[in-house]
């Protein structure tokens, strides 16, 4: 059975790709991310630039467990993420099927351990051109 309460303790934390962005500045912006719980309990995170600090995406989550994986809901968008557990103790999540936001096909994996979140999203539309998400490799955050 997956551990609900280890994966919020390794996905509540402040985050930041500082070392990626410095390695490769032509290929990835300096970014923030957060994950917390706010005042009224709901799971919540938000992202923003270094450069300017302005937050450019705030969303809420909806965390279930289903035996053997965790279901992570975009209450935003209606996207929900399932994660499972490696033998290597890596929560690796996925969206999975066709999901369609807003004419947009989503495609997202994310890996999460004690010290590490990797994000990789890709959406594109109808005829397969991608949108949005193209880059060399995932974001990799470390602990800020």
């Amino acid at each position: 059975m997956i551990d609900t309460k280890h994966f919020l303790e390794c996905l509540i934390h402040k985050w930041d790709n500082l070392h990626q962005a410095q390695c490769q500045p032509n290929q990835f912006a300096h970014v923030h991310y957060d994950w917390f719980v706010n005042d009224d309990g709901v799971l919540s995170s938000k992202q923003w630039y270094h450069w300017n600090g302005e937050t450019y995406r705030e969303r809420t989550h909806w965390l279930s467990q289903q035996e053997d994986k965790l279901q992570l809901l975009i209450i935003e968008s209606d996207i929900t993420l399932e994660f499972r557990e490696s033998e290597a103790g890596v929560y690796v999540g996925k969206t999975e099927g066709q999901i369609d936001y807003n004419g947009v096909k989503v495609e997202s994996v994310i890996s999460l351990d004690s010290t590490t979140f990797t994000s990789m999203d890709k959406g594109t539309d109808a005829n397969g051109k991608v949108q949005w998400g193209v880059v060399p490799s995932p974001f990799i955050f470390k602990h800020t």
